[in-house]
């Protein structure tokens, strides 16, 4: 079997449509103006590949005809006509990101489709794998959007029985790299200062406070300490709780798996610096979407997986099933939770999301928030809701000096 290196990716610009239509059909006109086309011709049908902007409306708003709006890769060739399994690299890591592709083979290379939403995805899901890849957008999208529908969050009552101390209620056990916790007191401020009161403006106040009861408010807003951005879940607090025995070999296994990640030539040797970029509520959480000028996140997310991949009959051996290990697409902090759906219509609270904290959002934080740690920790309770000590904080891995 021949040897499979890694991958060159490149993102081609504009935005890419398949059109179907009848075997007969000769390629019209419009087609053959694209940058890029593709045809393909079955006893079934004529497939169409091309620039949408050169396919008709009344073609391109026809479901039955037409599926729009692609973003499109090319892996940079040409490739060997002896490699093997190409495809599946670059199909794979999109499989478990959740993102459908359309495929099309060339005699020199490869060219990969995905919703063109999903572009800056794909690509980051590729680079999580080691593969270069040019010309993706700054930053990351979620991949679900915004939401005018919420879902109760099942966790939350747990969490806040954990933290009264309830008697008979068994503690989580999740392995999290976290970044940015526990936050500075600047940072800290800022955020119940500024962002907090933005954020509560855009729900109902009977939603949000419970100063008259004793009840967990519909909406759950994160206290300014539990602030934080995920780098990888090793093991979520959400799977099955298992016994001590087991919890001691995932604390083991994961913690030896990222110090070693933490060794790699490449880890990051500077601090990481985010700027907040965007908001999000979507329909289970809201959300702070950062920009690492760095690249540093990227780097520790590359490293962490590449050592998954090189320990991985090691973990088979141990019991560890290595697809547990899940990473982000994006960088983010998590700053409220829905305990219950809320009262305040989902149309309101968008529409006063955008306009008190999308368009304010450079506003909240005076600088990039400066990053020189990165923690292992074990989430004994839900979102990282846990005290900063040697029961929980594991490993403590340097970014370099700020």
């Amino acid at each position: 079997m021949s040897t499979q290196p890694q991958l060159k990716i490149s993102h081609v610009q504009g935005t890419y449509a398949v059109v179907r239509l009848g075997p007969d059909t000769k390629p019209p006109d419009w087609f053959w103006g694209s940058r890029f086309y593709n045809l393909t011709k079955t006893d079934e049908e004529l497939s169409l590949v091309c620039e949408q902007s050169n396919v008709p409306n009344d073609i391109c708003e026809d479901e039955k005809q037409c599926e729009s709006n692609w973003g499109l890769f090319k892996v940079e060739g040409p490739l060997d006509f002896g490699l093997t399994g190409i495809l599946n690299k670059l199909t794979a890591p999109l499989a478990k990101a959740g993102i459908s592709i359309f495929a099309i083979s060339t005699y020199d290379t490869d060219y990969i489709l995905v919703k063109k939403h999903l572009v800056s995805n794909a690509g980051y899901a590729w680079k999580l794998e080691g593969h270069v890849v040019q010309g993706l957008p700054e930053t990351r999208p979620p991949q679900d959007g915004a939401a005018v529908a919420f879902e109760r969050d099942q966790f939350i009552q747990r969490m806040i029985d954990l933290q009264n101390g309830k008697e008979g209620v068994e503690e989580t056990f999740g392995l999290v790299v976290c970044a940015g916790w526990v936050p500075s007191e600047s940072l800290q401020s800022a955020y119940r200062n500024n962002l907090l009161p933005a954020i509560q403006k855009c729900f109902d106040e009977s939603d949000w406070n419970n100063n008259n009861n004793q009840q967990i408010p519909n909406v759950y807003l994160y206290p300014s300490q539990h602030l934080h951005v995920t780098v990888a879940t090793c093991h979520a607090f959400t799977r099955p709780l298992t016994d001590k025995a087991t919890q001691d070999i995932l604390t083991r296994e994961w913690t030896n798996l990222v110090k070693a990640a933490s060794q790699r030539d490449e880890w990051p040797n500077v601090p990481l610096q985010l700027s907040l970029v965007s908001a999000q509520i979507g329909k289970r959480a809201g959300i702070l979407l950062w920009k690492d000028v760095t690249g540093g996140m990227d780097q520790m997310r590359i490293c962490i997986n590449a050592e998954t991949k090189a320990r991985h009959k090691q973990l088979i051996r141990a019991g560890i099933e290595p697809d547990t290990l899940s990473i982000p697409g994006i960088i983010h902090s998590t700053v409220l939770r829905f305990h219950q759906v809320p009262t305040t219509p989902g149309e309101q609270v968008q529409a006063k999301f955008q306009t008190h904290v999308k368009e304010r959002i450079s506003s909240f934080f005076d600088e990039p928030v400066t990053i020189d740690k990165a923690k292992l920790v074990c989430e004994r309770k839900p979102y990282m809701h846990i005290d900063h000590d040697e029961r929980h904080v594991l490993e403590t891995f340097s970014l370099g000096s700020s």
